[in-house]
Protein backbone atom coordinates (compact mmCIF):
# COMPACT_ATOMS: atom_id res chain seq x y z
CA UNK A 1 0.00 0.00 0.00
CA UNK A 2 0.90 3.23 -0.64
CA UNK A 3 0.74 5.86 1.82
CA UNK A 4 1.63 9.82 1.93
CA UNK A 5 4.75 10.32 4.40
CA UNK A 6 5.78 12.98 6.69
CA UNK A 7 8.69 14.68 8.62
CA UNK A 8 9.23 11.81 11.29
CA UNK A 9 9.11 9.18 7.82
CA UNK A 10 11.18 11.45 5.55
CA UNK A 11 13.74 12.37 7.76
CA UNK A 12 14.94 8.65 8.28
CA UNK A 13 15.25 8.79 4.46
CA UNK A 14 19.17 8.29 3.27
CA UNK A 15 20.81 9.61 0.06
CA UNK A 16 21.40 6.23 -1.24
CA UNK A 17 20.78 6.56 -4.64
CA UNK A 18 20.41 9.78 -6.86
CA UNK A 19 16.87 9.84 -7.07
CA UNK A 20 16.83 9.40 -2.87
CA UNK A 21 19.25 12.25 -2.77
CA UNK A 22 17.17 14.48 -4.81
CA UNK A 23 13.86 13.56 -2.38
CA UNK A 24 16.60 14.42 0.82
CA UNK A 25 17.66 17.69 -0.74
CA UNK A 26 13.47 18.83 -1.52
CA UNK A 27 12.74 17.45 2.27
CA UNK A 28 16.17 19.38 3.70
CA UNK A 29 15.17 22.81 1.84
CA UNK A 30 11.33 22.81 1.76
CA UNK A 31 10.41 20.64 4.54
CA UNK A 32 6.94 18.10 4.21
CA UNK A 33 4.04 20.08 4.60
CA UNK A 34 3.87 22.34 1.62
CA UNK A 35 0.84 21.36 -1.11
CA UNK A 36 3.67 21.47 -4.04
CA UNK A 37 5.84 18.65 -2.42
CA UNK A 38 4.21 15.45 -1.37
CA UNK A 39 6.28 12.37 -0.23
CA UNK A 40 5.08 8.74 -0.26
CA UNK A 41 5.83 4.90 0.58
CA UNK A 42 5.42 1.83 -0.12
CA UNK A 43 5.37 -1.70 2.03
CA UNK A 44 8.35 -2.55 0.01
CA UNK A 45 10.69 0.22 0.63
CA UNK A 46 9.94 2.59 -2.49
CA UNK A 47 9.70 6.17 -2.05
CA UNK A 48 8.51 8.96 -3.91
CA UNK A 49 8.59 12.84 -3.76
CA UNK A 50 6.13 14.64 -5.86
CA UNK A 51 7.28 18.08 -6.84
CA UNK A 52 5.24 20.27 -8.56
CA UNK A 53 4.69 17.69 -11.51
CA UNK A 54 8.26 16.04 -11.63
CA UNK A 55 8.28 12.90 -9.53
CA UNK A 56 11.70 11.24 -8.18
CA UNK A 57 11.63 7.66 -7.33
CA UNK A 58 13.78 5.47 -4.94
CA UNK A 59 13.28 2.09 -6.20
CA UNK A 60 13.94 -0.86 -4.47
CA UNK A 61 11.73 -3.33 -4.25
CA UNK A 62 8.58 -4.29 -5.41
CA UNK A 63 7.33 -1.29 -7.86
CA UNK A 64 4.07 -2.17 -9.78
CA UNK A 65 2.07 -0.35 -7.48
CA UNK A 66 4.03 2.64 -7.53
CA UNK A 67 4.18 2.86 -11.25
CA UNK A 68 0.46 2.26 -11.55
CA UNK A 69 0.32 4.98 -8.93
CA UNK A 70 2.61 7.62 -11.10
CA UNK A 71 0.40 6.40 -14.28
CA UNK A 72 -2.96 7.45 -12.71
CA UNK A 73 -1.56 10.80 -11.45
CA UNK A 74 -2.29 13.35 -14.31
CA UNK A 75 0.11 15.93 -12.92
CA UNK A 76 2.85 13.99 -13.02
CA UNK A 77 4.89 15.00 -16.05
CA UNK A 78 8.28 13.69 -15.70
CA UNK A 79 9.47 10.69 -13.40
CA UNK A 80 13.63 10.68 -12.37
CA UNK A 81 14.52 6.99 -10.78
CA UNK A 82 17.37 4.57 -12.25
CA UNK A 83 17.52 3.51 -15.43
CA UNK A 84 16.07 0.11 -15.26
CA UNK A 85 12.58 1.55 -14.08
CA UNK A 86 12.61 4.25 -16.10
CA UNK A 87 12.31 1.75 -19.41
CA UNK A 88 9.90 0.17 -17.81
CA UNK A 89 7.58 3.18 -17.48
CA UNK A 90 9.13 4.51 -20.84
CA UNK A 91 7.84 1.33 -22.13
CA UNK A 92 4.35 1.93 -20.13
CA UNK A 93 3.69 5.32 -21.12
CA UNK A 94 5.03 5.14 -24.57
CA UNK A 95 7.38 8.32 -23.66
CA UNK A 96 11.36 8.68 -24.73
CA UNK A 97 13.73 7.51 -22.03
CA UNK A 98 16.75 9.46 -21.43
CA UNK A 99 19.75 7.58 -19.39
CA UNK A 100 22.95 8.15 -18.45
CA UNK A 101 25.74 7.40 -15.18
CA UNK A 102 25.18 8.19 -11.44
CA UNK A 103 29.34 9.04 -10.97
CA UNK A 104 31.04 9.62 -7.61
CA UNK A 105 33.52 12.20 -6.62
CA UNK A 106 37.29 11.44 -6.14
CA UNK A 107 38.14 11.27 -1.89
CA UNK A 108 40.19 14.51 -1.50
CA UNK A 109 39.08 16.34 -4.59
CA UNK A 110 41.50 19.30 -5.34
CA UNK A 111 40.66 22.40 -7.88
CA UNK A 112 43.77 23.46 -9.62
CA UNK A 113 41.80 26.89 -11.51
CA UNK A 114 40.07 29.60 -9.81
CA UNK A 115 36.69 28.55 -9.21
CA UNK A 116 35.29 30.79 -6.53
CA UNK A 117 32.01 30.89 -4.75
CA UNK A 118 29.69 33.26 -6.41
CA UNK A 119 25.99 34.90 -5.88
CA UNK A 120 23.24 32.64 -7.68
CA UNK A 121 21.83 35.21 -10.01
CA UNK A 122 25.13 35.89 -11.84
CA UNK A 123 25.34 32.74 -13.37
CA UNK A 124 21.83 32.41 -14.36
CA UNK A 125 23.43 34.02 -18.25
CA UNK A 126 25.98 31.45 -18.09
CA UNK A 127 23.93 28.49 -17.64
CA UNK A 128 21.07 30.49 -20.53
CA UNK A 129 23.91 30.87 -23.28
CA UNK A 130 25.95 26.96 -22.19
CA UNK A 131 22.31 24.98 -22.14
CA UNK A 132 20.30 27.67 -24.58
CA UNK A 133 17.29 29.83 -24.19
CA UNK A 134 14.59 26.65 -24.72
CA UNK A 135 16.45 24.89 -21.55
CA UNK A 136 16.44 27.03 -19.12
CA UNK A 137 13.30 28.25 -17.13
CA UNK A 138 12.28 32.16 -16.93
CA UNK A 139 14.52 33.54 -14.70
CA UNK A 140 12.08 34.35 -11.80
CA UNK A 141 10.77 30.91 -11.59
CA UNK A 142 14.20 29.31 -11.32
CA UNK A 143 15.53 32.08 -8.73
CA UNK A 144 12.70 31.22 -6.95
CA UNK A 145 13.61 27.69 -6.14
CA UNK A 146 17.47 28.38 -6.06
CA UNK A 147 17.36 31.02 -3.87
CA UNK A 148 14.89 29.34 -1.40
CA UNK A 149 17.17 26.37 -1.15
CA UNK A 150 20.42 29.01 -0.54
CA UNK A 151 18.64 30.89 2.04
CA UNK A 152 18.58 27.24 3.99
CA UNK A 153 21.76 26.71 3.04
CA UNK A 154 21.10 24.11 0.87
CA UNK A 155 22.09 25.70 -2.63
CA UNK A 156 25.46 27.12 -3.23
CA UNK A 157 27.53 27.79 -6.74
CA UNK A 158 31.27 28.68 -7.94
CA UNK A 159 32.22 30.31 -10.47
CA UNK A 160 34.86 31.00 -13.04
CA UNK A 161 35.37 34.36 -13.84
CA UNK A 162 37.26 36.71 -16.49
CA UNK A 163 37.05 40.56 -15.66
CA UNK A 164 34.37 40.29 -13.05
CA UNK A 165 32.31 38.49 -15.33
CA UNK A 166 31.32 34.36 -14.38
CA UNK A 167 32.44 32.51 -17.67
CA UNK A 168 31.81 28.59 -16.17
CA UNK A 169 30.11 27.47 -12.99
CA UNK A 170 28.42 24.58 -11.12
CA UNK A 171 26.13 24.61 -8.34
CA UNK A 172 24.33 22.01 -6.16
CA UNK A 173 21.04 20.78 -7.47
CA UNK A 174 20.20 18.62 -4.37
CA UNK A 175 21.60 19.30 -1.09
CA UNK A 176 21.06 17.77 2.21
CA UNK A 177 23.52 16.78 5.89
CA UNK A 178 24.99 14.06 4.25
CA UNK A 179 25.38 14.43 0.37
CA UNK A 180 24.89 16.56 -2.34
CA UNK A 181 24.37 16.31 -6.22
CA UNK A 182 26.70 18.59 -8.11
CA UNK A 183 24.58 19.47 -11.66
CA UNK A 184 23.71 23.01 -13.66
CA UNK A 185 27.88 22.68 -14.74
CA UNK A 186 27.71 25.00 -17.85
CA UNK A 187 30.38 27.29 -19.90
CA UNK A 188 29.77 30.07 -22.46
CA UNK A 189 30.78 29.30 -25.93
CA UNK A 190 33.57 31.83 -26.26
CA UNK A 191 35.42 30.68 -22.87
CA UNK A 192 34.94 26.94 -23.68
CA UNK A 193 38.24 24.86 -23.56
CA UNK A 194 39.88 26.80 -21.20
CA UNK A 195 38.79 24.00 -18.07
CA UNK A 196 37.21 26.74 -16.51
CA UNK A 197 34.07 23.60 -16.23
CA UNK A 198 36.48 21.21 -14.70
CA UNK A 199 37.63 23.88 -12.90
CA UNK A 200 34.13 24.81 -10.74
CA UNK A 201 33.32 20.98 -10.37
CA UNK A 202 36.40 20.05 -8.40
CA UNK A 203 36.09 23.36 -6.29
CA UNK A 204 32.92 22.76 -5.34
CA UNK A 205 33.30 19.14 -4.74
CA UNK A 206 36.24 19.86 -2.71
CA UNK A 207 33.73 22.23 -0.15
CA UNK A 208 31.70 20.25 0.11
CA UNK A 209 33.81 17.15 0.55
CA UNK A 210 35.74 19.25 3.70
CA UNK A 211 32.23 19.72 5.12
CA UNK A 212 31.93 15.14 4.96
CA UNK A 213 29.45 15.38 2.43
CA UNK A 214 29.44 12.89 0.01
CA UNK A 215 29.54 14.36 -3.23
CA UNK A 216 27.65 12.60 -6.79
CA UNK A 217 27.01 14.15 -9.64
CA UNK A 218 24.53 12.91 -13.35
CA UNK A 219 25.98 13.73 -16.11
CA UNK A 220 23.66 14.41 -19.11
CA UNK A 221 25.82 12.85 -22.33
CA UNK A 222 28.65 10.76 -22.79
CA UNK A 223 30.66 13.87 -23.37
CA UNK A 224 30.34 15.19 -19.94
CA UNK A 225 30.89 11.86 -18.66
CA UNK A 226 34.09 11.40 -20.25
CA UNK A 227 34.89 14.52 -18.95
CA UNK A 228 34.12 13.66 -15.42
CA UNK A 229 35.63 10.43 -15.70
CA UNK A 230 38.86 11.96 -16.71
CA UNK A 231 38.60 14.35 -13.38
CA UNK A 232 38.77 10.84 -11.52
CA UNK A 233 34.90 10.49 -10.82
CA UNK A 234 33.93 6.85 -10.85
CA UNK A 235 30.31 5.34 -12.01
CA UNK A 236 28.59 4.07 -8.86
CA UNK A 237 25.28 3.74 -10.85
CA UNK A 238 22.42 5.03 -14.26
CA UNK A 239 19.64 7.18 -14.01
CA UNK A 240 16.83 7.19 -15.73
CA UNK A 241 14.31 10.32 -17.17
CA UNK A 242 10.93 9.72 -18.20
CA UNK A 243 8.54 12.43 -19.69
CA UNK A 244 4.83 12.08 -20.43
Amino acid sequence: MIAQVYEETVRLWTPDSEAALRQCGQAAAYGTDLPFLRFYADDHGNRLSLFDGAASLHAVGDIEEMLLFLTMDPSVRAVRTDAETARRLAVMWEAPLETEAVMRAPENAVSQGTAELTALRDIYDVLTEGFGHNVMPPFEMWYADVHHRYRRGRCRAVSVKEDGVPQACAMTVSECDSAALIGAVATRPTARGKGYASSCVLQLASMLQSEGKTVWLSPKNAYAHALYERLGFSTVGEWGSVKR
